[in-house]
This record gives structure tokens, sequence and C-alpha cells, in this order.
């Protein structure tokens, strides 16, 4: 979801914040 919307809006994720509560989601966000 957060690659989607990344892509969606054209948006550069070292200037994103991502929150989730679920680990496994963070450690895949942090290697984008």
């Amino acid at each position: 979801m957060f690659k989607g919307i990344l892509d969606k809006y054209q948006l550069n994720p070292t200037n994103c914040v991502f929150l989730d509560d679920i680990e496994d989601n963070t450690i895949v966000a942090e290697k984008l």
C-alpha cells in the first residue's frame, strides 16, 4: 500500500513518514 501511494502521487519515500503497528510492514517500508 505504501509503495502504491508513493507511485500514484510521485512521492519520494525519503520525504514521507510511514506509521504502522505491524513491524514487518515498517521493515519493508525502510527498504524503499
